[in-house]
């Protein structure tokens, strides 16, 4: 019995499939023959039935390992991001009035958790500082809210008087620091001051004189 020597050829296009095993003798005449032995060892070991691979995860002792602690590092993360989450919703609670509670204590523990978590790196940064700013929106909503309801605050006559005190104070205050800071506080600086004004009381005196004459002339 003839052994049919096997070959894989190229159909042209509009024939049939482009890659057809075929024997040496049935190949047609205007197929491309590839005989080299590097596409003929290809071609067997395409022919081979290969089983696909099932486990596609962790092998090695290392990988394992770190698939372990992976796993225990999401379960401390997810109490952390849970515990922060339920402290901003029960401050924000507060804040519309929907809970009872003392709002700063609220506030302080939601900012205070999500400044941790964002510390370890469990949030990001970005996404503590949003959490926050929204959180002390609906605050200051609150505040505001509560001040219109209970109507504009009338200043009393003392609290007038005080206020002008203040500010009499803070400018008198101000002028003696300006007054300090031009006296000189060296001998020469002293010395160069008493020159000046020296020169000064001389200019005066000569300028009286010279309108005297004038006067009398």
């Amino acid at each position: 019995m003839r052994a049919v020597e096997r070959r894989k050829v190229l159909i042209p296009i509009g024939q049939s499939p482009a890659a057809v095993l075929y024997s040496a003798a049935e190949a047609p005449p205007q197929a491309a023959l590839c005989l080299s032995p590097t596409f003929l060892e290809r071609t067997d070991r395409e022919l081979v039935a290969r089983k696909a691979r099932i486990w596609k995860g962790a092998r090695t002792p290392q990988a394992l390992k770190r698939v372990r602690q992976a796993l225990r590092r999401r379960a401390v993360n997810r109490r952390t991001r849970s515990a922060a989450k339920t402290l901003v919703q029960h401050a924000s609670n507060i804040a519309l009035g929907r809970d009872e509670g003392d709002a700063a204590e609220a506030v302080s523990s939601a900012i205070t958790a999500l400044d941790k978590a964002a510390e370890k790196g469990i949030i990001h940064r970005n996404n503590a500082a949003r959490r926050k700013s929204r959180l002390m929106a609906k605050v200051n909503a609150a505040h505001l809210f509560e001040a219109a309801d209970a109507g504009p605050k009338r200043k009393t006559t003392a609290s007038k008087t005080a206020q002008r005190k203040r500010v009499a104070a803070a400018k008198a205050s101000k002028a003696a620091a300006g007054k300090a800071a031009d006296r000189p506080r060296t001998a020469a600086g002293k010395a160069k001051v008493a020159v000046t004004r020296a020169s000064r009381e001389a200019s005066a005196a000569k300028r009286r004189a010279k309108t005297e004459e004038s006067e009398e002339g």
